[in-house]
């Protein structure tokens, strides 16, 4: 009886995966099709996923990764390959430089993206952290439940469980796809997530997004961020006096410090329309400046401060905090400028990069 039960199982397990492999087999070649736009869900942002898929690519090559840009979507939307291009231009010098900045991350999220996924799979020697004053909106004192869901986090923690677990997510695709899939079964898909998903499939191998559409400075806020950053910028005051953003700051200082990471923060300029989110204009936009530098003062990191007064001319940007192109070479020259001036760079062949296209 024990032989015919055992049977029994062994092939119900083998007719189970025999199932999950014409599943695998039939997913492949979905994805393969020129029709196919299931995208992985491995975060919240499709952006995040896109960038963290490329970042996984980097464990397969010797070269050490030189510069991690990171911070709000201000800084996805700047540019690796430039900053590669002009460091080269400048000094001869070939860097390899990574842009992990993404919309919504705090940089409470990022410090944990950075220590438990990041240098697990490639770790930098300088990580440029970019700073706006919509940072203040939600930098959270400590990392919610439900933050670090995300499969990511818990296929980095080295047991061997996250072992089998991150294997599954580099090799099969059922297990890559799987949120994606669950949200296409459901019908939990919007919109606005489909045009994220198809920003997400130009991500170029070193975190690029695509360059920006040409188009005029606008001349008033638009509704995105009259809508999201206009009212909660109302509690400025509370925001500044209160808020996490300060100290978590000095806390990514300490994380990096510990890995042995030179960390510079950087004050991305914002364009003149930012002034019109504020409640209190250039007052508050000074407020936070003066704040800024003296958190980074007393997290004993540099502050690279591309601006004098921290607000680029119009043709600089796209909306309030976004670059132009113009804005993109702008901040790719500025901040070449400081790694070779601060002897962050090293001499090595010219560089090969890899564009959006």
């Amino acid at each position: 009886m024990r032989d015919v039960n055992a049977r029994a199982l062994v092939v119900e397990v083998v007719l189970l995966l025999l199932v999950l492999a014409v599943a695998e087999m039939a997913l492949r070649l979905y994805l393969h099709s020129p029709t196919a736009t299931l995208f992985p869900r491995l975060f919240g942002s499709p952006l995040t996923t896109a960038k963290f898929l490329a970042y996984r690519r980097l464990d397969d090559q010797r070269e050490p990764l030189d510069v991690l840009l990171m911070g709000r979507s201000q800084v996805g939307r700047l540019s690796a390959a430039e900053l590669i291009q002009e460091v080269f231009k400048a000094s001869g010098a070939r860097l390899t430089v990574f842009n992990f900045g993404s919309p919504g991350h705090s940089v409470e999220y990022d410090r944990h993206l950075l220590q438990d996924v990041l240098v697990r799979i490639k770790q930098p020697r300088v990580i440029v952290y970019g700073l706006i004053p919509t940072n203040l909106i939600q930098e959270p004192g400590s990392m919610q439940p439900g933050t670090t869901d995300s499969p990511v986090f818990s296929a980095y923690t080295g047991t061997p469980a996250a072992v089998l677990q991150r294997t599954l997510l580099e090799h099969v695709d059922l297990i890559l796809y799987r949120e994606a899939l669950q949200a296409r079964l459901t019908g939990a898909g919007t919109g606005q997530m489909r045009y994220w998903e198809w920003a997400a499939r130009k991500i170029s191998p070193i975190g690029d997004m695509a360059p920006p559409i040409p188009r005029e400075p606008p001349p008033f806020l638009n509704t995105w961020e009259r809508k999201h950053l206009v009212p909660p910028m109302r509690h400025f005051d509370t925001l500044i006096a209160r808020g996490a953003l300060f100290e978590n700051i000095a806390e990514l200082a300490r994380t990096c410090r510990a890995l042995a990471i030179r960390l510079v923060l950087l004050a991305s300029p914002v364009g003149p329309l930012y002034m019109q989110i504020l409640p209190g204009g250039a007052d508050d936009y000074r407020e936070y400046r003066r704040r800024l530098q003296e958190a980074a003062a007393a997290a004993e990191v540099p502050l690279l401060d591309p601006s004098p007064d921290g607000i680029g001319s119009p043709e600089m940007f796209v909306d309030a905090t976004h670059n132009s192109q113009a804005g993109i070479t702008w901040m790719s020259q500025a901040i070449s400028a400081y790694l070779i001036e601060h002897g962050l760079v090293g001499t090595r062949d010219a560089p090969a990069v890899t564009q959006v296209q």
